[in-house]
């Protein structure tokens, strides 16, 4: 072999060199091979010390801690909080309303107005049967009383011998025989009037009766219909909860503030080119403008809380 031909194999990348392993060209493990700059893709070196994967470090290589906001602190993620709070604050006054416009409720409250009414006359009708009772017994305690005195009168004729006795006793006999059919003929009148309340009070405990069935079915029926809005608001509350957790204090007071001034609306975004609220449109400059102050702003036109970068999914979400 010619020195020529040595020379050609150790230019082929395995060195016959002792300090050089023989190992697939690889340097043995306490040698380190010399940095390589390597060639250059769109800027970055290829072979570095950190690899790159798409232009950002892998798990491992991130730093141990984010100087990033948290969640509570990112003005977009308090932007999506306000409109979902404002969300389910619609939602629940409408919840509320139609909890309110129940037709249950009306008839609910007529049945129990027209059931005090009979029942109100109920009682009258009972004060008149007790008064009704007292002048049965008044007028039969003077029909018997009459006719106590005109038997003892009676006797009093029989036992007498002197005409003039006689004669005066007899007037008096019959003064308390009229007095004693006086007394009979109103019995009879408060027997007929007891009759009349007897039929009045059981027409009214009639009525009486089917109303707090009626009452008693539509509350049923309420029950059912109201306690699904119930759970609903019950729902939606523990939601509103959740979202006004994530908002900071100063930011809830003011959307707060909004809701009570403007209707129940207190919160909106900025729809294509106009507030989501009260639609009046913005140039193009006020929406620069608007964004350039962050997540939140204020609507210009209507002064209600305005999120400027609204979420992709608010696009087909209800509109205020």
């Amino acid at each position: 072999m010619t020195e020529n031909d040595c020379t050609t194999k150790n230019t082929t990348g395995k060195p016959a060199h002792s300090g050089e392993s023989a190992h697939n060209g690889k340097p043995p493990y306490n040698e380190k091979p010399a940095r390589s700059e390597g060639p250059i893709h769109n800027g970055t070196p290829t072979h570095s010390d950190e690899p790159i994967h798409n232009g950002a470090p892998t798990h491992n290589q991130m730093p141990a801690h984010s100087e990033g906001p948290t969640h509570n602190q990112n003005p977009a993620t308090e932007a999506d909080a306000l409109l979902n709070l404002q969300d389910t604050d619609f939602r629940l006054l409408q919840l509320n309303k139609k909890l309110d416009e129940l037709p249950h409720r009306v008839k609910i409250l007529e049945s129990r107005a027209k059931i005090r009414e009979v029942e109100e006359k109920l009682a009258h009708i009972a004060g008149l049967r007790v008064e009704n009772d007292r002048m049965i017994r008044r007028f039969q305690d003077e029909e018997s009383a009459a006719i106590a005195h005109r038997k003892g009168v009676q006797a009093k004729i029989e036992a007498s011998s002197n005409y003039k006795e006689a004669t005066a006793l007899t007037r008096e006999l019959e003064t308390y025989g009229k007095k004693a059919d006086a007394a009979a003929g109103e019995t009879l009148k408060q027997w007929e009037k007891l009759e009349r309340i007897d039929e009045v009070e059981a027409q009214a405990s009639a009525v009486l009766a089917r109303l707090k069935t009626q009452e008693a079915e539509t509350v049923e029926d309420f029950k059912k219909q109201g306690g699904a809005l119930k759970a609903a608001i019950a729902q939606e509350t523990s939601l509103r909860e959740f979202y006004a957790a994530q908002l900071p204090a100063a930011l809830l007071n003011r959307y707060e503030k909004a809701v009570v001034a403007k209707g129940g609306i207190g919160a909106a975004w900025i729809e294509g080119d106009h507030c989501s609220a009260c639609r009046m449109p913005y140039s193009e400059g006020t929406i620069f403008n608007l964004r350039s102050k962050g997540s939140l702003a204020e609507c210009p036109h209507c002064h209600r809380l305005l999120a400027t970068k609204a979420t992709s999914d608010r696009k087909h979400s209800r509109k205020v």
